[in-house]
């Protein structure tokens, strides 16, 4: 006898048995009506004839009773065999269907059980390429050449290591493949970007080329909920305290400030859209003398002061004071994300 657990084998086995006991009542009924048929015949062939032999006769009726007898009963056999059989294959049906459902069922539990690995896979990875990012950005900070915008390598590196990873596109732009004009990967760019530096050092060590310093930018300290920052061209240094309290010094030309901290800015007249004539002003001196002092001109515009490197110190023009940008706001000085965690 088949085991209780393996309920689908013990119902095939139920059908094959009933399948079996079927197909021997149809034959053997098969063979019950033929023999009715012919003790019917027999019966009639007597009650017909001229005379009639009553023991023959009675002898014909019972063999004719019997017979029929015989089949009806194999005929109510054969349905009872045919209902249950009906019944079984119903079942059998039922339980291949189950196990049809079970086993797509946990193939689809399978492949998101992989879908959920593959993402812990990513997450794992996107931390580590979040804290190499930062990383980078505070390298850069301290020790890249940043252009008069303010702008830094950063983001070049930044982007070029999201091409390699998959989340920028890594189709070649404009049909070109050479990996360092399009920044495939942060090694290319850095490559290329280092050995710019390093060439314009042998430039320096040898006297082909001016020495300017390059001021170290603070990054912007991480925040509950960041701010969104804003580039604005600044007339003259700046600084400004985070939540931290400690003072954030930016240089004159373009850079990148807290919302609030750039608004103040524009406001104070000291920050400028990047678009405006302004801006454009403060960008044109910087590109010409990089060491030049931004001074304004009388009617609303600047002009560059270069009588810092004068030896006659009455030409020399006083330098302006940092702006004093003021503190940088609680994002949350109301409560409003202390109310809602409650």
């Amino acid at each position: 006898m088949l085991g209780r657990r393996d309920v689908l084998k013990r119902i095939e086995a139920e059908v094959q048995d009933l399948e079996t006991r079927h197909a021997g009542v149809l034959r053997r009924l098969e063979t019950a009506v033929d023999e009715a048929e012919q003790a019917i015949a027999a019966q009639r062939h007597l009650l017909t004839a001229e005379r009639v032999d009553a023991a023959a006769a009675r002898k014909a009726a019972d063999a004719c009773r019997l017979a029929t007898d015989r089949r009806a009963a194999l005929e109510d056999a054969g349905r009872s065999l045919h209902a249950e059989l009906d019944h079984a294959r119903a079942r059998l049906a039922a339980e291949r269907d189950r196990r049809f459902r079970e086993s797509a069922a946990s193939e689809v539990e399978a492949r998101a059980q992989r879908i959920e690995a593959a993402a812990a896979r990513l997450d794992d990875a996107a931390e580590a390429f979040d804290e190499a990012r930062e990383a980078l950005v505070t390298v850069c900070s301290q020790d890249a050449e940043r252009n008069l915008l303010g702008h830094g390598p950063e983001y070049a590196l930044v982007a070029a290591a999201a091409r390699r990873a998959g989340v920028l596109p890594r189709d070649p732009l404009n049909g070109k493949s050479v990996a360092g004009e399009i920044g495939m990967d942060a090694r290319t760019v850095a490559g290329r970007i280092a050995g710019e530096m390093r060439t314009r050092a042998r430039a320096i060590r040898e006297g082909a080329a001016a020495v300017v310093t390059t001021q170290a930018v603070d990054p912007v300290p991480s925040l509950g909920v960041a701010w969104k920052t804003v580039r604005i061209v600044l007339a003259r240094a700046a600084y400004y305290r985070p939540t931290n309290g400690r003072a954030i010094k930016v240089s004159a030309g373009g850079c990148d400030l807290p919302e609030p901290i750039a608004a103040r800015a524009l406001k104070l007249g000291v920050g400028f859209e990047p678009t405006s004539a302004q801006a454009q002003q403060i960008v044109g001196i910087l590109a010409a003398h990089p060491s030049a002092r931004i001074q304004t001109d009388g009617v609303g515009g600047f002009r560059g002061d270069f009588s810092a490197g004068s030896r006659h110190p009455k030409e020399v023009q006083p330098a302006l004071l940092p702006a004093d940008l003021g503190d940088l706001p609680d994002v949350d000085a109301d409560g409003v994300f202390a109310r809602a965690a409650e």
